[in-house]
């Protein structure tokens, strides 16, 4: 038998994994969407602006390619410890991916 600690945990660690891309550990689209509406939401009395940056980064077919799928993996990585580590406290990072492309939109409130 679960103790409601052990449930309210188990809960929030399910959460967590729903909503984090698996290979960066970056908040995955239901993060980000998540994110975006509870923005708006915030401000909806006094709409003040945030901002919406997005990285596109392309060329891994020829590096998944010549190297290997866990060099390509290495790369997003890489990159998503970076972008984690220049943001402040405030600004959500989170990848997005496609079939053709890795986005990764990063939410900054002004």
């Amino acid at each position: 038998m679960q103790t409601s600690f052990g449930t309210g945990q188990a809960n929030r660690e399910s959460t967590d994994l729903a909503f984090t891309d698996p290979l960066t550990g970056l908040g995955n689209h239901r993060r980000f969407f998540d994110k975006v509406d509870r923005l708006i939401a915030d401000r909806a009395d006094d709409p003040a602006p945030f901002t919406v940056g997005i990285l596109d980064l392309d060329g891994f077919k020829p590096i998944n390619d010549l190297f290997g799928h866990k060099a390509g993996d290495d790369i997003l990585i890489q990159v998503a410890m970076r972008l984690r580590a220049s943001m402040d406290g405030h600004s959500t990072v989170c990848r997005i991916a496609t079939w053709i492309r890795i986005s990764s939109p990063a939410l900054w409130p002004n």
